[in-house]
């Protein structure tokens, strides 16, 4: 246990120091829960339209994370993923949906921010896709401070 608690400061330092990505690590694959709202939100939902939804856990390509107070989440993809396909599963929070995402290809030093939007407790969509160039925030129609770099959010 001391070990591994030591192993994952260890690796939360590294990737804070090179900016959240080593060379020998793949796309780091990041984004956003938020409750949906217009005609597809329903009064059964507890959030609000456009909260994010904290405590769900996000898979891909054999990576997970969980989402956190301000629904963010992230992870690095496997090194040998360059984008193309993913099936994404979400669970947690009243929530269980699978959601087809084409990730796109990146240079290095780039990320990609996926948000994703709850219709349904078994309806997720993408809201939008966007890469991000190394150290700048997500800045996609929301306040810069909602995406504060935090690296909790890359892996469990």
């Amino acid at each position: 246990m001391l070990i591994r608690s030591l192993c994952l400061i260890f690796i939360t330092l590294l990737l804070t120091s090179c900016g959240g990505s080593s060379s020998d690590s793949g796309i780091l694959l990041k984004g956003k829960l938020t409750e949906g709202g217009g005609a597809h939100h329903s009064a059964m939902l507890k959030h609000a339209p456009g909260q994010p939804i904290e405590e769900v856990k996000i898979c891909a390509l054999g990576r997970c994370s969980t989402t956190d107070l301000q629904g963010l989440w992230g992870f690095f993809a496997p090194s040998d993923f360059n984008g193309g396909p993913a099936l994404f599963l979400i669970d947690g929070h009243g929530i269980k949906a699978q959601t087809a995402v084409t990730v796109p290809t990146v240079n290095d030093g780039e990320s990609v921010f996926i948000h994703f939007e709850r219709r349904s407790d078994s309806d997720v969509i993408v809201h939008h896709i966007d890469i991000e160039s190394s150290g700048s925030d997500h800045n996609h129609d929301h306040s810069a401070d909602e995406h504060a770099a935090n690296e909790d959010h890359y892996g469990e």
